[in-house]
Formats: C-alpha cells, sequence, structure tokens
C-alpha cells in the first residue's frame, strides 16, 4: 500500500467515508458536494444578494418570489435526504443512524424550515421535474443546492439571456457523496498488487486533474483539489469555489440499513412538500413519517 495515509494525498474526510468500523476498506473516486447554484441575471434584475447562511437563502428567496410577482420561485433542493441530513447534523449537531427521531421538536423545525418555504411559495420541491435543474435553466426557479455534477446541465440546458453562478452551499458543512473504490480479498496476490497500481493511478493528481476537468466532479487528491491551474479554470465556476465549501464535510455512515433509511428520508419529504404545495397540514406525514423512518433501519 501507500505504507501511511498521508503519503496517499487523499483529502481526509473523503479517505474516511471508505472507512468501515475502524478498518479501511477503499478508496474515494467520484466524489461531490452541494453547491449553490444561481441565476445572476434574475438576482441581478431583482437586487438580491447571494446569500452565505440558512437564514438568508429563505429570505432572499422570499424577495426574489415577491418582486417577481410570483412568478420566479426562490430556491429548491435536489436531494430532499441530503437537506434532512445535513439541517439535523449541523444545526441540531444530531447524526444519521437509527437513534434520529424522525418527529421530535428539531426534526419538526428542519422539515417545517422547507415545508413552510413551500407552502409559502417561494421554496420549491423537483416533483415531477426531477431534476432542479430543468426549472432552473427556464428561469421558473432562480436558486438551487444540488451536486457539482450539475453544471453539465446548466452548461447545456440554460435559457438564452441568462448567465448562472456558483456559490459555496450556504452553510458551515457540506455533504460528500459518490462512489468509493474495493478491492476484494479473494483476488489473488498479483491481482491485487496490479489493482493497487490502479488505485494509485487513479488517485493521482494528474489522473485527478483530468478526471474533474472531463467530469465536474471534485478532485479527491488535495493537491489537484488546490492546484492554481484547477481552481482558475475558464471553463468551469466550480474549482474556484470548491476548496471553500469543501471545508468541513459529512457524509451518510457505512451502517446497516442505512441507504434504505436514507431513501425513507427521501420520501417522507416528498409527501411533506407535497402537501405543504396544496396548503395542506403536514403533521400527519411527519408522524407517519417517523414509523416508516424506524422501520427502514429495523428491516
Amino acid at each position: 500500500g501507500w505504507g501511511s495515509y498521508k503519503n496517499s494525498g487523499i483529502k481526509k474526510a473523503l479517505w474516511d467515508g471508505a472507512n468501515i468500523g475502524g478498518t479501511q476498506y477503499g478508496v474515494p473516486f467520484n466524489k461531490s458536494v452541494e453547491v449553490l447554484f444561481y441565476n445572476k441575471t434574475l438576482l441581478d434584475k431583482y437586487g438580491v444578494k447571494v446569500p452565505s447562511n440558512m437564514s438568508q437563502l429563505a429570505s432572499a428567496s422570499a424577495e426574489i418570489y415577491r418582486k417577481s410577482h410570483h412568478k420566479v420561485r426562490g430556491m429548491g433542493f435536489d436531494a430532499l435526504n441530503n437537506y434532512y441530513m445535513m439541517q439535523m447534523k449541523e444545526t441540531y449537531g444530531k447524526d444519521f443512524n437509527k437513534n434520529l427521531n424522525f418527529a421530535t421538536k428539531d426534526s419538526v423545525k428542519a422539515i417545517n424550515y422547507y415545508a413552510n418555504g413551500v407552502k409559502a411559495g417561494y421554496f420549491m420541491q423537483a416533483g415531477t421535474q426531477k431534476y432542479m435543474s430543468t426549472p432552473f435553466n427556464n428561469g421558473q426557479v432562480a436558486m438551487f443546492i444540488g451536486s457539482t455534477a450539475n453544471e453539465a446541465y446548466l452548461k447545456q440546458g440554460l435559457k438564452k439571456g441568462y448567465v448562472y453562478g456558483v456559490a459555496a452551499r450556504p452553510s458551515q458543512m457540506n455533504v460528500q457523496q459518490g462512489t468509493d473504490i474495493y478491492m476484494f480479498k479473494k483476488a489473488s496476490a498479483m491481482q491485487k498488487a496490479a489493482a493497487f497500481k490502479y488505485l494509485k493511478f487513479l488517485t493521482s493528481k494528474s489522473s485527478q486533474l483530468y478526471w474533474a476537468k472531463q467530469t465536474g466532479y471534485m478532485p479527491v487528491n488535495t493537491a489537484a483539489l488546490n492546484d492554481s491551474a484547477y481552481q482558475q479554470a475558464k471553463d468551469s465556476k466550480i474549482p474556484a469555489i470548491l476548496s471553500k465549501t469543501s471545508k468541513k464535510l459529512y457524509f451518510l455512515p457505512v451502517t446497516k440499513n442505512s441507504i434504505t433509511a436514507y431513501d425513507q428520508v427521501n420520501v417522507n419529504m416528498q409527501n411533506i412538500l407535497a402537501k405543504a404545495s396544496k396548503g395542506q397540514n403536514w403533521t400527519s406525514d411527519i408522524k407517519a413519517g417517523k414509523a416508516k423512518l424506524d422501520a427502514s433501519w429495523k428491516q
């Protein structure tokens, strides 16, 4: 191997994502974090500053909705489960595990931040459009929080006359997501040696710079992430803010049923926001969501 983690050159928070119960099983590869995409043209038109925290995000969204005479919604989150997990971790210090209670006061506050905005009209959920990039590209929503990999869709689909911008996620922490590569122990010694060489090659500075430029994923290699040529890239707006927005990363813990539970949170939030968009009460949906989330941890 590398002899020690230090020699790998891989960003620590990403490296830890492939560590299960104190054992390093893999290395990170196609990783992304969330960023705030905003329609610079619309924000300038309505005289709204790019928000840098969650409270500003809500007030900026409400202002856009008001000034556009309810034609443009302020913002939406692409991944509802990321939204919930990060809000619970950052604002209330709660980790995503089987002890997380969907119906506690803190959880209800986290849910209501988004649901109240949807009810009032200044927040939106992707809903039938599946991804926030679709309503963003046609000017129905002025901002959204989603994976860095979204930039490619904005470059292709943004309506003529609009200019997009990218800012750090308006929070102290960010979510790291994506794939880790694992090596199987049943392989022969020679296969393992070859596989490790390949892992080393894939996570090297040069490979990671090439990969990041071609795909929009973030470099897992620290030297690549901090590379000045990468940060000053002309064809992407993400490298310039990536180092800033990935200082404190959190990830879905690798525990039994965590992915099933994570998917359930997404369903719970969809149900709640659907009610909110119709102006209906969602208290019973929080209760039902708690039962479903608890069951998903126990299956």
